[in-house]
């Protein structure tokens, strides 16, 4: 249709487009709404199956963690872990998903009584990495309180924590069933030890490629 113009120019024209069936771009699935499960098991007690289980709690789920040796026995045994945020120079999904798992992390360890700030320095050999140092400063992700210009062109991390494994493992698990057992699992019929549950999650690192039915996950370990 014609409408009046802007300007000098007189009359434009305008048309409107009306898609029947609009489709709305989710390429990631954030935003698939399903029921959220409510007895849920966890395979594994380290630090991925912990965090896990902690956050599932929060949700009011109710949560079972299996575990054959205990809290920690795996990797996740180490006495002292360093956590601060791998920032990259472009601005993309990954970076921002990066930034919210450091941010998501700093505010759930806040609440729990199982680590020190601390002030510590990201450095490089390689001219290329010290380059990007210099383009995340050139446009920092994180305000200056958290990080800024280390000696020697390295990126100081004002803000990192120093977690201990020894007590973040049990806060984290202190809201679900922990079970010592290497226990029965049948992922099809999502039963452990015969037991239905709404979700069963496999948080086991590289010992996934030793279980029954995941043969088709390629895991291989790097040291």
């Amino acid at each position: 249709s014609k409408a009046p113009g802007h300007g000098r120019k007189r009359e434009r024209l305008f048309a409107e487009y009306t898609d029947a069936n609009p489709q709305t771009e989710d390429p990631h699935g954030f935003n698939i709404v399903t029921d959220a499960p409510k007895r849920i098991a966890i395979i594994g007690a380290g630090i991925g199956g912990a965090s896990l289980a902690h956050a599932f709690s929060r949700r009011g789920a109710d949560v079972t963690v299996f575990d054959k040796s205990g809290p920690g026995q795996g990797a996740s045994g180490n006495p002292l872990a360093l956590v601060m945020p791998r920032l990259d120079a472009e601005d993309n999904l990954t970076s921002r998903i990066l930034i919210d798992a450091y941010l998501h992390a700093r505010a759930v360890y806040s609440g729990l009584p199982v680590g020190t700030e601390t002030s510590s320095e990201h450095r490089s050999p390689h001219d290329a990495e010290r380059q990007r140092f210099k383009k995340v400063l050139a446009d920092p992700p994180l305000p200056p309180e958290a990080l800024a210009a280390g000696p020697d062109g390295a990126l100081q991390h004002k803000r990192s924590l120093i977690i201990e494994p020894a007590k973040l493992l049990p806060a984290l698990l202190q809201s679900s069933r922990l079970v010592i057992s290497d226990p029965y699992i049948d992922l099809e019929a999502a039963t452990v030890e015969g037991e239905p549950f709404d979700a069963v999650i496999l948080a086991t690192g590289m010992a996934l490629a030793d279980m029954p039915d995941t043969a088709w996950l390629p895991l291989v370990a790097r040291l």
